[in-house]
């Protein structure tokens, strides 16, 4: 994790300097932000659930989305510097920035699950702090910022001493998105900069000595998803998204996030560098040649959205995608990009690769346009694709045992072979094909390869398959069959739904676990089933043999 962050330096002229204040253009994102928002600067006309202030268990602090009553006028803004113990805050309100407030003047909290700090204030002086101060799960820094930064990542939470107060200041650190030095949001400091972080060099580091925080290794994997989503919140969100949609987008993602590995969240959290508005409906993740990971939402996207670009992370951050290589004319991106438009004007069966029904008319055939069905398939960073002879004569035996289809799979089969598949016996037999995963990255790409067998099944269902068959295989709700575009759809449809508390995902599940059951047993190694899923297909996990973690999806 240490090799995110380099260690404290002096500024110079490598561009983490601190930058010199510039109040109006913080002052205009911030009225971008909210006026944008709500039409207005009443918290009424905002998409955001707010609490009375005085019905906190917690002081008002730095970051939180507030609403101030002024006496002749009410004004929404955010805490810039809140420290416990003092009268007053600064604030920065939709009409003026930098303004100094008291705290009785604080009408309403907006909800969130994300604040920059979670841990508890400490309200002795630096001289008497002591290990036993620290809470649950946090490590005493021994030796200072040089050994602390092999510990550090983006989203910790840690308590400095303020040399110059005495003061114990919770602080959180976080990530730089260009690679550069981390930098520091410090309870109730204020530096001279845009976004009220401090450059992690030495002249914070000289100033503010590290006490102890979080260690992920004793992390929980929900505690890890929490950190993972505060950098995004507090760090990489774009001033082109709004406020209450930076809220809400960043809670469905820690959400999200807490059905995930450690180690998808370790790499996560280093790759992801941006997190910004789309101007028109739904959401994208995008991969970089790099590596890095930026994710964009239109401000009226709904969890499953979220939840959907989040699983696309989640197979860049191991470095496994589709590419828009295509042996054919129609390319995996032609093919995306053709099928959203065919949606939006509802023109399937009026031209385009697409029969009337929404289902994607595949042919392989010498010469298609399609090109090849592995075309379509992921592939690791090395190029090669994770699908193999045996999995394609696997599911081409399968799909002629079930349906009749016949693509030249081979010779018949032995009696009973149907009905060993619709039992599930077939499918343990098949399944004997994986190397069992002993590292996260073998599970990924277990997951990887299953999903392409998924695809392969929906590619031969729609191009040779009749009626009902062309349609079975699909997966999700909405544009049922955007699954069928490429893996990645494949992928993270598969997320979108076995993490759903909707009862209508739960139904499709059951779905799934009859024709796709290796693709339902491989995520179980890299993610959890939401509760209501677990409740309609863990008999059958059971009874195949499959464990799985749940995950309360509220």
């Amino acid at each position: 994790m240490g090799d995110r962050f380099e260690g404290p330096r002096s500024r110079g002229d490598e561009g983490f300097g601190s930058r010199a204040a510039d109040g109006a253009a913080r002052q205009r994102s911030l009225v971008d932000s909210v006026t944008r928002a709500s039409g207005g600067t009443g918290r009424r006309s905002l998409d955001t659930e707010f609490r009375d202030a005085d019905e906190l268990d917690e002081p008002v602090e730095d970051g939180m989305l507030v609403e101030v009553d002024h006496g002749d006028r009410t004004e929404l803004g955010v805490v810039r510097r809140g420290f416990r113990g003092e009268d007053t805050v600064t604030f920065d309100g939709s009409s003026e920035g930098g303004q100094t407030i008291g705290r009785d003047s604080i009408t309403h909290v907006a909800k969130s699950s994300i604040r920059l700090f979670d841990s508890p204030g400490y309200d002795g002086d630096a001289e008497s702090f002591s290990t036993s101060d620290l809470p649950e799960g946090f490590t005493r820094a021994e030796d200072g910022w040089d050994e602390w930064t092999d510990r550090a990542f983006a989203g910790q939470e840690l308590y400095v001493a303020d040399r110059e107060t005495g003061d114990v200041r919770r602080a959180t650190l976080l990530s730089d998105p260009e690679g550069g030095n981390a930098k520091l949001r410090i309870e109730g400091h204020d530096p001279d900069s845009l976004d009220g972080t401090a450059p992690f060099d030495e002249t914070t580091t000289q100033r503010f000595a590290v006490l102890g925080g979080q260690d992920w290794t004793t992390m929980s994997r929900k505690e890890s998803a929490r950190a993972v989503a505060k950098n995004v919140r507090y760090n990489l969100v774009n001033r082109s998204m709004t406020i209450t949609s930076a809220i809400r987008t960043t809670d469905d993602l820690e959400r999200t996030f807490s059905t995930y590995r450690k180690d998808t969240l370790e790499r996560l959290n280093g790759r992801i560098t941006e997190l910004k508005n789309k101007p028109k409906s739904g959401g994208t993740a995008s991969y970089s040649s790099n590596g890095r990971i930026k994710l964009a939402f239109n401000n009226d996207a709904g969890r499953d959205v979220v939840r959907h670009e989040a699983a696309h992370a989640k197979m860049y951050a191991y470095d496994l995608r589709t590419t828009n290589a295509s042996s054919g004319s129609i390319s995996p991106g032609k093919l995306e990009n053709a099928y959203n438009d065919a949606r939006r004007k509802g023109g399937f069966g009026q031209g385009g690769p697409f029969n009337a029904d929404g289902t994607i008319d595949f042919d392989f055939s010498r010469g298609s346009r399609f090109g090849s069905p592995t075309d379509y398939m992921i592939q690791t960073q090395g190029g090669n694709t994770v699908f193999g002879r045996d999995d394609r004569i696997d599911v081409e035996r399968e799909l002629q045992a079930r349906h009749g289809i016949d693509v030249g799979a081979g010779n018949g089969f032995a009696d009973g072979t149907e009905t060993k598949i619709r039992r599930g016996d077939y499918w343990t037999d098949k399944f004997e094909r994986f190397e069992e995963a002993t590292t996260p990255e073998e599970a990924m790409e277990n997951f990887a390869r299953a999903a392409n067998r998924a695809l392969y099944r929906q590619q031969l269902s729609m191009g040779y398959g009749q009626d009902d068959v062309r349609t079975r295989y699909s997966i999700g709700n909405g544009a049922r069959h955007y699954s069928a575009v490429n893996a990645d759809e494949t992928a993270a449809r598969t997320h979108e739904v076995l993490a759903s508390s909707d009862e209508l995902d739960a139904e499709r599940a059951v779905d799934m676990v009859e024709d796709h059951p290796d693709l339902v047993a491989a995520y179980t190694e890299i993610g959890t089933l939401s509760e209501a899923v677990a409740d309609r297909i863990g008999d059958r996990l059971d009874d195949m043999g499959v464990e799985y973690d749940v995950e309360s999806d509220v």
